[in-house]
């Protein structure tokens, strides 16, 4: 079959590379396993070469010989030796100068494939923005999303077999047990979390909530040094705070010197010399800040994905926080603030999912909590939508208990209670809790001092200044 494009064009295609590559396979077997890294039968520009391709490569995987003989009766077995013949088999193998090349073959092979995909994508594109009544954002998304498909090898992939899935766990695991790998995913840099976690993983939807004053976004931009000083790429979105303010409280925090006097300028000339060398070293790491308030989840996804294509990778996204990020209006299946609440967290996932990275957010917490007299965080607590607890791989609150009880023993001690893991166990882990300079930090190693502001109505203004204004427009 001969592939026209909308304009009536031939579409690109090397049936040269093709046949060269399929020769090449048959002439040298040990050759398949890097032809089969870099390309699949859909990716063959001729019907008959892909018929050839996945008659090969079963019998490959039937670890059968591959000769002309061996192909005319798998062939066969599909119906398809008469529509080829023996002649065109043999002919293949006059197609190639050279089984040396066979990665570069195929590598041509599959980027004419990603030529015709492209060409493919923009048609459905045309369609779907020349339809009337076209909603903007579902049409930019789905736009990106195609364009996206069409380039990304991975994501071409819609199932597995159970057997190669096992084999490649296996190999995995196989790598970890040599590698002495402590943890399989990215690790927050607090031990006690990591022992429980073994790191966020690829994919997960991870969850962090408190009610105001409870350190989340400082514990967010924590994670956020800590990820990225172990050479991991951080994409943080805050949907509330300045990029200019996140900094300063990074500097803060890096630097040890209290928020308050970083805010004021009332540095010390002492102090200098500590918070030149935290810039030095906060401009080293790979973290992206995008600050644009009130971004939609269009946007985010959207952002996430460029980003991700541009930089080559990303490691984490980190969102603060959910309860701000907007739904695109005409959204048909919205009704409520619950479904919008829900149709983000269901988002988020998905893009955790999509991009297979951890996908961090923080989230607020119902005033049910101000209730009861324990006021440490449950499930139930998560505002607006049970659709976050379902969503979520992992769901941790923080509390702070000398927040509300000013002569407990716990001073400066935030629990991470750990309500929700799919995939490991909960339970609560106790990190120390520096708010004047925004600090988190292990319980057995925390052992340094700050320079403090030495002001009495510090304590919580600096985290109750962003969360006042959205709590006021809660329902109570």
């Amino acid at each position: 079959m001969i592939y026209m494009n909308f304009s009536g064009r031939l579409m690109p295609h090397d049936i040269d590379a093709e046949k060269a590559c399929l020769g090449a396979m048959i002439i040298d077997n040990e050759k398949i396993s890097k032809v089969i890294d870099i390309i699949r039968e859909e990716h063959f520009y001729l019907d008959k070469h892909k018929d050839i391709y996945r008659a090969i490569v079963q019998l490959y995987e039937e670890k059968e010989p591959i000769d002309i003989i061996t192909l005319q009766n798998k062939l066969k077995e599909f119906g398809k030796f008469e529509d080829i013949g023996v002649g065109y088999l043999s002919s293949l193998l006059d197609s190639i100068p050279t089984t040396t090349n066979i990665e570069y073959y195929a590598r041509i092979v599959y980027e004419k494939y990603v030529l015709r995909s492209l060409i493919r994508a923009s048609s459905e594109i045309i369609d779907i923005a020349m339809k009337e009544n076209v909603d903007i954002n579902e049409a930019v998304e789905i736009a990106e999303r195609k364009l996206l498909e069409s380039i990304d090898i991975r994501r071409q992939y819609d199932y597995f077999r159970l057997r190669d899935i096992v084999v490649e766990t296996l190999k995995g695991i196989q790598r970890l047990a040599k590698e002495k790998t402590v943890y399989t995913g990215v690790p927050s840099g607090y031990k006690a979390i990591d022992e429980m976690t073994g790191g966020f993983q690829k994919g997960d939807l991870i969850v962090f909530a408190g009610r105001p004053s409870m350190g989340k976004t400082a514990f967010a931009l924590n994670l956020c040094l800590n990820m990225a000083k172990e050479g991991y790429k951080v994409l943080f979105f805050s949907l509330e705070m300045s990029k200019e303010q996140l900094v300063q409280r990074l500097l803060s925090t890096e630097s040890k010197i209290d928020l308050k006097l970083i805010r004021t300028g009332n540095i010390k000339e002492s102090d200098w010399e500590s918070l030149l060398e935290a810039a030095i070293k906060l401009s080293s790491l790979e973290v992206i800040i995008d600050d644009t308030p009130s971004a939609s989840i269009t946007d985010i996804k959207s952002k996430s994905r460029k980003i991700f294509a541009k930089e080559k990778g990303i490691d984490v996204i980190i969102i603060d926080y959910l309860q701000i990020i907007d739904v695109p209006k005409g959204i048909s299946v919205i009704r409520s603030r619950n479904e919008e609440i829900g149709f983000v967290s269901r988002s988020l996932k998905a893009l955790a999912k999509e991009l297979n990275i951890p996908v961090i957010v923080l989230s607020q917490l119902s005033r049910s909590v101000e209730k009861r007299i324990d006021k440490r965080p449950i499930l139930s607590d998560l505002r607006e939508s049970g659709s976050i607890e379902q969503d979520a791989d992992l769901v941790a609150f923080l509390y702070r208990d000398e927040y509300y009880n000013p002569e407990t023993d716990k001073k400066n001690i935030v629990e991470i209670i750990i309500s929700k893991q799919r995939n490991g166990p909960v339970g609560t882990v106790e990190l120390v809790f520096i708010k004047e300079i925004g600090k988190f930090d292990n319980l057995s190693t925390s052992d340094f001092t700050y320079v403090d502001s030495s002001d009495e109505d510090y304590d919580d203004e600096l985290e109750e200044e962003f969360d006042d204004d959205f709590l006021e427009e809660e329902e109570e």
